[in-house]
């Protein structure tokens, strides 16, 4: 046996799992309960307005970011050395106003203390924010790259694109959701050799088929933040074209953002009020029945990595109609789980949902198909035991 194997045979890998947003999005909820569940030990830094409570991360720690209680200035006297060095980083390399540093320099203060194995900052926007803070804890650091902050930010943002590679020399490894995000990653600068592909997971015991049994109308329903990336501008055209073909249609929308607004006025235009429902934001449960009684997941994304909700929506039995944005033919193969269209082709998605809608025989097999392969290759399991084996090589490797 190595050092190494000895060590992790020994104790738990410690994860700091740094920049997450409360409550947590599903996805890293899920994943972080996995891990703690298999033994990780977890602390997560959250950024959080209100008050906390367990109900999220249960056997998780979990500490605000920020939060100046006498927890965050014992935390500062039992390493008053880092406590320091933390100031002089921020001091030399912060970027932003004096106010924004001493706001990032008071976020890290209530972790000073802690000695990691290893931390994960899961998003790459949090990366650069706390790009002077990387090696405080002298401990390997995983990024994560998940769409947008790899697709298009490096691409209208020249100076983000230089603080993103500097992430990726600081970091150890860097973890992409995807084949295609690791690819672009590797063109924007990342050292290919860094890079470990974990894909998006679903817990396919929760995300069921439902015993929903087809209408009249073709329910579609389509899940994400109303950005611009989502692309739902385009959802609702192909609805339009849907009906104006004598298709009998209505969609579902989940979620809030900034785009609500300009929703609702193309639905104006569109004269589509009798025929689209915007739900706002759901809780996971009422998401998971709302997709077993659909009958097709509509997903016109114009940037993404592997969508959480197309998994989801496969994992509940729904033949899939998206875009070929990033990742999402890694998913969904065209013609087997769904269709797969150029992003914005209006005509195509149409006429894969006119399809779907007059052939039950094909949506109930496509929807086997993409059940199939939610089990087969996006199992919770296998990302939290993926996961876990990466944390552990980083560890207990520079260990030994």
């Amino acid at each position: 046996m190595t050092v190494s194997e000895a060590v992790s045979a020994s104790r738990p890998v410690r994860l700091l799992a740094f920049g997450i947003s409360w409550p947590p999005e599903t996805f890293l909820q899920r994943k972080l309960l996995g891990l703690a569940n298999a033994g990780v030990e977890v602390t997560a830094a959250v950024r959080a307005r209100g008050r906390i409570n367990g109900d999220h991360l249960p056997g998780i720690r979990v500490i605000a970011m920020g939060s100046l209680t006498p927890a965050t200035f014992a935390a500062i006297a039992r390493a008053p050395a880092r406590a320091a060095e933390a100031a002089a980083h921020v001091a030399r390399e912060g970027r932003g106003p004096w106010r924004l540093r001493a706001r990032r320099l008071r976020n890290v203060a209530p972790f000073v203390a802690l000695h990691p194995d290893v931390v994960h900052f899961e998003w790459n926007s949090a990366a650069i924010d706390y790009l002077p803070f990387l090696e405080l804890w002298r401990a390997p650091v995983v990024i994560s790259c998940r769409g947008t902050q790899i697709f298009v930010r490096p691409h209208v943002n020249q100076g983000y694109a230089d603080l993103l590679r500097r992430t990726f020399e600081a970091a150890a490894a860097v973890h992409c959701v995807c084949d295609a995000i690791r690819d672009e990653a590797v063109a924007i600068g990342l050292d290919a050799r860094k890079a470990v592909v974990i894909r998006p997971a679903i817990d396919t015991r929760e995300f069921t088929p439902g015993p929903h049994a087809a209408g009249p109308v073709l329910h579609l329903v389509a899940v994400g933040a109303l950005n611009w990336r989502k692309g739902y501008e385009y959802a609702l055209a192909t609805l339009r074209r849907v009906l104006h073909h004598g298709v009998a249609a209505r969609l579902s929308i989940v979620g809030a953002g900034e785009e609500l607004h300009r929703l609702r006025h193309a639905i104006d235009e569109l004269a589509l009020h009798e025929h689209v429902v915007l739900c706002g934001t759901l809780a996971p449960v009422q998401v998971r029945e709302l997709l077993r009684t659909a009958d097709v997941f509509l997903h016109s994304s114009l940037g993404e990595g592997i969508s959480n909700s197309v998994l989801e929506a496969m994992a509940c039995g729904l033949p899939i109609v998206t875009t070929d944005a990033g990742g999402m033919r890694e998913a969904v193969t065209d013609g087997r789980e769904g269709f797969v269209l150029a992003a914005r082709d209006v005509d195509g998605a149409a006429r894969a949902i006119e399809r779907l809608a007059r052939d039950a025989d094909l949506r109930r097999a496509m929807g086997a198909r993409a059940r199939d392969t939610a089990e087969r290759r996006f199992s919770l399991q296998d990302q939290v035991t993926a996961f876990k084996a990466l944390y552990e090589r980083l560890a207990f490797s520079a260990d030994g």
